[in-house]
């Protein structure tokens, strides 16, 4: 049997080599052999890493009988990675290890036909992980979710899915931020990725510029409001609405049977970013697009010539720009 069906009937052993493609299903497998260790009593836990290791600290560890008989959990991680000439010393070192030692080797990739693999298969159970292919990325963010305490929503899922790729490790880290973001809900909808991966300091700051994209106007407003209102620099929104309306030009000349790939691949853009851009650039048309840009250069150069002050201008360049009242004078 391998650990997956060893922790489930409760019978955990004490040596175990995970092999996966995929990081976080190997550090997933070491979580849940810790914790079903520790089920039975406390361990201490020691971590080892090669090429770069200490041989001879292992070993100590591995042949040292303990005072009062503690338990240790020892973790090899990328134990592939282990010189050919130091292989064969570590299989013995492991086959000779104490009664109090639990170990767990892991590893992305081992060739099974090697001496290596086969002296370490002998020593106790080896179990490998499949790759995760795309369309079963989004249940595994659900899964991720719900080992973190939460319940996340299938569009949701799926967004993560989309926005983050394929390394399920982010997919981890990416919830965390956002459970962090949305306090106690305990449960994510499609909404939040939006706003918090989207705002994620790859993509800018998204608030001012999906109110702008969505058309809305009451929003917009708000979000200039506080970034006037804040101790900060209150400049960022001009380069970015910048950047925003000219994405938004280059998208609206494409053909419009190009996939959110090839668009993404153009302007060097993550997919999921471009199916969120394509309904707001169908909000405007390729004039006013043009007319927006001149006229947030008329409003940067009166904000630097003091003709009238930032915050006022700002607000006039949303109301002129989203309710296509494009000429522009400064009072």
């Amino acid at each position: 049997m391998g650990l997956t069906e060893d922790i489930a009937t409760g019978k955990c052993g004490s040596f175990y080599l995970v092999t996966s493609e995929e990081e976080y299903l190997r550090v997933d497998a070491v979580r849940r052999w810790l914790a079903a260790l520790n089920k039975r009593e406390s361990h201490a836990v020691h971590r080892f890493r090669p090429p770069r290791w200490d041989l001879a600290e292992l070993e100590n560890i591995l042949m040292t009988v303990p005072m009062f008989g503690d338990a240790i959990a020892v973790i090899i991680d990328d134990v592939e990675r282990t010189h050919a000439s130091r292989q064969e010393r570590l299989i013995s070192l492991l086959s000779r290890r104490g009664p109090h030692i639990s170990v767990i080797l892991t590893a992305a990739t081992i060739d099974k036909r090697r001496k290596f693999y086969k002296g370490l298969a002998k020593l106790g159970s080896v179990e490998s992980f499949a790759k995760i292919y795309p369309e079963k990325r989004p249940g595994w963010v659900h899964r991720i979710a719900g080992d973190l305490g939460w319940t996340i929503s299938g569009e949701a899922s799926v967004a993560v899915a989309e926005l983050v790729g394929e390394d399920l490790m982010a997919y981890e880290a990416e919830l965390k931020k956002i459970m962090l973001y949305i306090g106690n809900k305990r449960r994510i909808e499609k909404a939040d990725i939006d706003l918090v991966l989207f705002a994620d300091s790859r993509f800018g700051d998204f608030a001012i510029a999906d109110a702008v994209g969505k058309k809305d106007l009451a929003r917009a407003l708000r979000v200039m409001r506080q970034t006037y209102s804040g101790s900060g620099s209150s400049s960022g929104w001009m380069p970015l609405l910048a950047g925003t309306l000219f994405r938004f030009l280059r998208i609206k000349a494409m053909d419009k049977g190009a996939s959110d790939q090839g668009i993404a691949a153009d302007l060097g853009l993550n997919p999921y970013v471009v199916k969120l851009l394509r309904p707001q650039v169908a909000r405007f048309s390729r004039e006013q697009l043009l007319g927006g840009l001149q006229l947030l250069y008329s409003v940067e150069k009166d904000i630097k010539t003091s003709v009238m002050s930032a915050r006022t201008a700002a607000e006039i360049f949303l109301i002129r720009l989203l309710c296509n009242k494009l000429e522009y004078r400064a009072h």
